[in-house]
Parts: C-alpha cells; sequence; structure tokens
C-alpha cells in the first residue's frame, strides 16, 4: 500500500512536471531574441524551483538536483542583472528536454535519473570552467555528492598561474597545463556516452566540442614544445 501511494505521487509529480516545460521553453524563446529579459529570466527560476523542491518531497534527488544547477544559473542572472549567453539559453534548453523525456516515462528509474544528472553536471561544470564561475563549480562539488559514486571528475579549481608554478617546480613542462583539457575530453565523452542513454541525436554538436578540445590541447602542447604530443593531438583532431 506504502509502495503504491508512492508510486502515485511520483506520478503525479510527472504530469506536474510536464505541464511546466512548454512554459520554461516558452521564456527561453524569448531569452533567445533578448538574453537579458528579467521577467522570462524570473518566470523560468520559479518552474524550476518548483521541479526541484517538489522532487526533493518525492525522493527524486538526482532529479532535484538536475534541476537545482539551472536554479543556480538563473539566480545568478538575476542578482547581477547580467544576459544569458547563447551557451546558457543552450544549457537549460537541453535541461528541460531531459527532463522532459525522463518524466514522459511516467515511472521511477533510479539509474535513468542519475545518469541525467550526471550528463547535466557535467555539462554545467563545463560552462562554469569557461566563465571561471568558482560559486557554480564549489555547486558542482556539492552536487556531485547525489550520485554517490566516483564517476563523474570534478575540475581543479586551482588557479592557472598556480598550475604553471607547479609544473615549473616540478620539472613535468606541459603535464598539469595539458590535464584541463584531458579532462574536458573526459567530460565530453561522458556526455555522449548518456547521450546514447537516452537515446538523442545529439552526437554532432559533442564530437565537434571534443574535436576543439584535442585541438586546444594540441596548440598547448605546441607553445610547449611538446612536439610529439602536438603532432599526435593533431593526428586524432584530423
Amino acid at each position: 500500500m506504502v509502495q503504491s501511494s508512492r508510486e502515485e505521487l511520483v506520478g503525479s509529480y510527472f504530469q506536474e512536471v510536464l505541464s511546466y516545460i512548454p512554459e520554461i521553453q516558452k521564456g527561453l524563446s524569448l531569452l533567445k531574441k533578448n538574453g537579458v529579459e528579467l521577467q522570462s529570466i524570473s518566470e523560468i527560476h520559479r518552474l524550476f524551483h518548483n521541479i526541484k523542491g517538489a522532487a526533493s518531497q518525492v525522493y527524486l534527488k538526482s532529479l532535484s538536483g538536475t534541476a537545482q544547477l539551472a536554479e543556480f544559473m538563473l539566480e545568478q542572472a538575476m542578482k547581477t542583472e547580467a544576459a544569458l549567453s547563447p551557451a546558457m539559453i543552450s544549457y537549460l534548453d537541453d535541461t528541460a528536454v531531459t527532463i522532459c523525456e525522463y518524466c514522459s516515462h511516467g515511472k521511477r528509474d533510479d539509474r535513468a535519473e542519475s545518469d541525467l544528472l550526471r550528463a547535466r553536471l557535467l555539462a554545467f561544470q563545463e560552462l562554469c570552467l569557461q566563465q571561471n564561475n568558482m560559486a557554480g563549480i564549489s555547486l558542482c562539488k556539492e552536487i556531485a555528492q547525489l550520485l554517490g559514486d566516483n564517476q563523474v571528475s570534478i575540475a581543479d579549481t586551482t588557479t592557472s598561474q598556480d598550475r604553471n608554478a607547479v609544473v615549473a617546480d616540478s620539472g613535468k613542462i606541459g603535464a598539469a597545463a595539458l590535464r584541463s583539457v584531458v579532462q574536458r575530453v573526459q567530460r565530453l565523452i561522458d556526455a555522449m556516452l548518456v547521450e546514447v542513454t537516452f537515446g538523442r541525436e545529439r552526437y554532432g554538436r559533442i564530437l565537434r566540442e571534443m574535436q576543439e578540445a584535442v585541438e586546444e590541447s594540441a596548440g598547448r602542447a605546441e607553445e610547449l614544445e611538446m612536439s610529439d604530443e602536438a603532432s599526435f593531438l593533431r593526428d586524432i583532431a584530423g
């Protein structure tokens, strides 16, 4: 009886979330035209906040964490009154789509829910690294604990200046400088594997990002006069 009651609550929650998705996507469409449209940002923030809170109440912790990442991004935009970049809007759109896909199944699936969070966490971390958003990276570490495993690699927030000092002191020229790019490729591979799990046709974009990451690594290797490594990476990038 208790199990049946919980399943009914989860089912009701899924229906509630599915009613939010069109509103979120409508707001995102407006933001694509004007990334600083604060009314739309506030409304989308409210909807993701509702998804987060209700998910927690029905013990869908990973789904709650997924919504919390989007909520955090919107909350920062509201505080600073800064425009959302195309990459941020794309992140929010992808998050809405994946949440919709999960809820559309109408049944709780712990593994799929964890995979969803893992993919969104990796994408969120990538944005934070690009923007040097330390608060966002700190949130990544907090949310990663919900997964309870070691399959998400949270970036080291040491500054590039500090990393260069470590490299110079240790004599391992280029090792630390290339590590962050290698981690980026690993995150993209993880994201691609999750895309396969969900049967989504977004491999082209992810593969392009992987190619860019490898090319960036090759360029860094050339700067450090690591010719063999640079040649190897150029071959991979094609």
